[in-house]
């Protein structure tokens, strides 16, 4: 086999692999669930226990990434994506966070701590809703692009 289609054989090779590598659908709502509980935690009356809710966030956070980069076959990089890729993240990300600001106005008439909580689920809904849409719009706009 020649040096060139060796080559050609590994990118299809990382290419496969990358396409089958999915996001879990509930990563993006935990990662909204850690952040809700942890600003929800700001609103306790007691130091120690707002340390507390911080300390276990942070601990839930890591956890999280843990678990992402324990199922992880292949390593991920932005080369391996393409602008239009990039940008369709990047609006999709913007988008699910101007959407949980946007209800946190709509609620902000409520108690407290309440509007924080409903913010918190319209992210955790929206974007566990929509992160296999994303993603598979992500890798159709990255055209099986490989890291070299």
């Amino acid at each position: 086999m020649n040096p060139a289609d060796a080559l050609a054989q590994i990118e299809q090779t990382q290419q496969k692999a990358f396409t089958e590598q999915r996001l879990p659908v509930w990563y993006f709502g935990g990662i909204a669930a850690v952040e809700t509980a942890f600003q929800l935690g700001f609103d306790l009356d007691s130091k120690v226990l707002q340390v507390t809710v911080f300390l276990l966030s942070l601990l839930a956070l890591g956890v999280l990434v843990g678990s992402l980069a324990g199922r992880s076959k292949i390593r991920w990089s932005w080369k391996s994506w393409s602008r239009g890729a990039s940008a369709v993240f990047l609006g999709w990300l913007l988008a699910n966070v101007a959407l949980a600001i946007g209800a946190y106005h709509l609620f902000q008439n409520l108690d407290l701590t309440l509007p924080k909580a409903l913010a918190g689920l319209v992210a955790i809904v929206t974007l566990t809703a929509t992160t296999r849409p994303m993603e598979n719009l992500v890798l159709r706009l990255s055209k099986g692009r490989v890291v070299r």
